[in-house]
Parts: structure tokens; sequence; C-alpha cells
């Protein structure tokens, strides 16, 4: 760290010009001169200080707000949470394994399902890529037919192969 008489020795070049103009201008714009000087310094700190400070102050305020309403609403609203979650895990599940068949199905059926992604409580979204018509038809046939599975959503289009085609459908359980 440097010490006063070099920082003086560094600053002197500059300074002694300066107050050598200062002293040269008569007493009343000496004045002005110190006027405008502390109105300087007053601004930059204003600026560069004070406002920032407060800034960041109403900003960490406001987080505070925000997260102790937050707070507040998870609070409230926890036992119902709570309760939906019991009720959930509670329930009977009336038939596990349904998305399981479905895919056991397809092998059944000389199909397989090039995707296959459940898609909430009781849909799921599967895809198959150049398949026969006629073992998908029959496909969809038996599921709606033997597990009560409907095509909520189907898409359909042409293979590469003669007769063949590729399906996008969402099946769901139900009617």
């Amino acid at each position: 760290m440097a010490s006063l008489p070099q920082w003086r020795a560094y600053i002197d070049p500059y300074l002694k010009p300066a107050l050598a103009w200062y002293r040269q201008r008569e007493v009343r714009e000496q004045r002005a001169l110190l006027a405008l000087g502390a109105a300087l310094v007053v601004a930059l700190f204003w600026w560069l200080v004070w406002q920032p400070l407060y800034e960041g102050r109403e900003q960490a305020r406001n987080h505070y707000i925000r997260s102790a309403q937050t707070l507040s609403w998870i609070q409230a609203n926890a036992p119902v949470v709570r309760g939906t979650q019991q009720q959930a895990s509670s329930a009977p599940s009336t038939d596990e394994g349904w998305t399981s068949r479905i895919s056991s199905s397809a092998s059944a059926h000389n199909l397989s399902l090039k995707g296959f992604t459940p898609e909430g409580d009781g849909a799921v979204r599967v895809m198959l890529e150049d398949q026969s018509f006629a073992h998908v038809m029959a496909w969809l046939q038996t599921l709606r037919s033997e597990q009560g599975v409907r095509p909520a959503s189907i898409e359909i289009s042409r293979g590469n192969d003669p007769g063949g085609v590729s399906v996008r459908a969402t099946l769901a359980r139900g009617g």
C-alpha cells in the first residue's frame, strides 16, 4: 500500500495547477466554486451511495413481503393439501396395472410400441410406427371390448410399407 508521501508525489502535478488557478479567482468566485463543489459532492453521494442503498432496501422489503404472503398462503392451505394426499393414498386403486396390460396386449397382436407415456390417472399416450393397419384395428377393438380402454384421441398416418400405418393415440380407461 502506498504511503501518503507517495500519493502526494503522484497528485501534486495535477493539484498544484488547480490550486493556483483557484487562488487567482476573486473571493466571490471562490465561494461559488466551493458551493458548486459541495453540491457536486452531495449529488455524487446521492447517486452513487444513497439511491442504490435505498433501492436495494425497497427491493429487499418487497421480497420479504411477497415471501411472507407466500408463507401465509402455504400455512393456510397446508391442511387441504395434507387431506388430499391422505385421500389419494387411502383411496383403493380399482385397476392397477392396466397400462402394463396395454403393452402386453399390443405384443399379443404382433405390434411393437415405439413410445408409451402415462398421462395422469387413467390415460396413456402410445406411438406405433409402420405397423399393420389390420393388427392395429384389431388391437384397439380388443382393448375396448376386453379392458374398457378406448382411444381418447388418435392420429393415423400412412406408413412406409403397403398396408402399414403410424399411430399416435391417447388411450383412456372407461366407455
